[in-house]
């Protein structure tokens, strides 16, 4: 994943992006930490904006993608869970799309409240599933029946960050591009057809979409592509 994951096309990464740059900007310069930081695509942006940029993941494969963006950059391989660094030590923690993968958020937040100092700044974005059927046809006129994974609006913001001491300075849920694919079942995003659909267990949903657009269509309008958030850490 490391050798394509900043490639053009990814739709997820390029909607949130405009917002998560616009939150950054407006954050003051200072020690960062680059949490679940991938290939290192926001610790470069947080380096040009003059932070101190602390790089974390537990891909072997994404920091070596990392590193070569940002030589002599600072980067451990450890877990959200484990930051190697001292409590209040940094200024800001960005943590992406990784969280999406967290199915207990509490532990993690409690990580990055650990190494911010008071009146620091957390970024986070997550994806976090429910579901949603519509009913169509394919093209050889079979009943189908599609979900999407959706975020429940009761999800918004986890329960957790109060007693963390985190207040909210801004939530933005971008929506996904509407329709997702034409009749043909290419991607109206990035023009491009999913690979053929092959039988298994789990099956590929993703090209599952591509044989009964209509319903694939209807499962996903309106339907945020993610969820941002801006959290502070109350001074002393």
């Amino acid at each position: 994943m490391g050798a394509f994951y900043d490639e053009p096309g990814h739709m997820l990464l390029e909607i949130a992006q405009p917002i998560v740059r616009e939150i950054l900007d407006g954050i003051p310069v200072g020690v960062a930490l680059d949490a679940a930081c991938g290939t290192g695509r926001h610790r470069v942006y947080l380096s040009e904006l003059g932070h101190e940029v602390i790089g974390v993941d537990t891909s072997p494969a994404m920091l070596e993608r990392a590193r070569e963006k940002v030589p002599g950059g600072t980067f451990h391989e450890a877990d959200l869970h484990d930051v190697p660094l001292r409590d209040d030590s940094v200024d800001l923690v960005v943590c992406a799309i990784a969280l999406s993968h967290v199915s207990d958020l509490e532990p993690a937040l409690a990580e990055f409240v650990r190494v911010l100092r008071p009146k620091g700044h957390l970024r986070l974005a997550r994806v976090d599933r429910r579901h949603r059927a519509a009913s169509g046809q394919d093209r050889a006129g079979r009943c189908v029946r599609l979900h999407a994974g959706l975020r429940s609006t009761r999800e918004r913001l986890p329960r957790s960050r109060l007693p963390l001491g985190l207040q909210v300075r801004r939530c933005v849920e971008p929506l996904r591009p509407s329709p997702l694919y034409g009749d043909d079942g290419t991607d109206l995003y990035d023009g491009v057809r999913p690979p053929a659909h092959v039988p298994g267990n789990p099956p590929n949903i993703w090209s599952l979409h591509a044989l009964a657009t209509a319903a694939t269509n209807t499962a996903w309008r309106g339907q945020p592509a993610a969820i941002i958030w801006h959290f502070q850490l109350a001074g002393d």
